[in-house]
């Protein structure tokens, strides 16, 4: 029964992911849905699995989880024995703490199934230039809302250095003319905002995480709303990403199925 409960909900949580990576469309997910679905596959182990090791030093618990005789909770209320009773709900207190811990990292995060990397740093660049942004960019890190100071001729600023929309003493008179009024109104709005952008892409699942510093910036709300709409109108690439984690969910489905029907049928013979 471990096993089972262990099994269904992981195996439900991969056909989930099956059906988001058969989208014709990349879908861009919120980090807190993505934790409640982490949370709900390993929910079998949390609550089951995890009471069950524990308890398992207790001999009555180990025939109970085995065999499925014995009534060891029961004997624990009778028999006074506070640290089982104590142990199992010591034991969730912690889990309620690790999912707090985690929830708060999550919150950080974005994740974009069914796209190639390439194709969401493109995005994020054609977005950039939209908005007004001039993000300073390492590799797969972006940081808005400091000027890239570039030395010009004599020690001067260069005008055509990338800047934030937070800088606009560095615009000379000869530069081009000014944007439109829909970016300068979205650069106002974003104007001093910072933030930290890391891309965490991951090619073979066709799937690109963006982790958020901090998570409530208003910049990150400008960028993933752009970003969404764009996603809409991009083909997602073929990959075989679905067919794999369909049929390992019926694997651990059938799986589960076989061990009920032989827990069914050894009930039947012992009685």
């Amino acid at each position: 029964m471990i096993l089972v409960a262990f099994l269904v909900p992981l195996a439900v949580y991969l056909l989930l992911l099956s059906a988001i990576n058969r989208r014709p469309r990349p879908v861009l997910v919120s980090g807190t849905w993505d934790f409640i679905g982490l949370l709900f596959a390993s929910s079998g182990f949390l609550i089951i699995g995890g009471p069950a090791i524990l308890t398992s030093l207790s001999e009555s618990w180990r025939l109970f989880w085995v065999l499925g005789e014995g009534h060891p909770l029961r004997d624990s209320f009778l028999t006074g024995s506070a640290f089982w009773l104590l142990l199992p709900g010591l034991y969730f207190v912690l889990v309620l703490a690790a999912c707090g811990r985690l929830w708060a990292r999550y919150r950080q995060l974005t994740s974009i199934y069914n796209v190639e990397p390439a194709t969401v740093e493109a995005l994020l660049d054609e977005i950039c230039d939209q908005l007004g942004l001039g993000p300073i960019r390492s590799g797969h890190l972006l940081v808005f809302g400091l000027p890239a100071e570039v030395p010009g001729p004599r020690g001067a600023l260069r005008s055509e250095a990338i800047q934030g929309p937070h800088a606009p003493q560095l615009i000379r008179p000869t530069d081009p003319p000014p944007p439109a009024p829909a970016v300068e109104h979205g650069a106002a709005l974003l104007a001093g905002q910072t933030a930290i952008l890391e891309l965490e892409p991951f090619p073979a699942l066709k799937h690109v995480t963006l982790r958020w510093g901090p998570h409530d910036s208003p910049l990150r709300r400008a960028v993933e709303t752009e970003l969404a709409h764009r996603l809409a109108r991009v083909e997602a690439p073929a990959h075989e990403t679905s067919v794999w984690m369909n049929l390992t969910a019926w694997a651990m489905l059938c799986l589960s199925l076989g061990i009920l029907v032989l827990l069914a049928i050894r009930a039947i013979l012992v009685r």
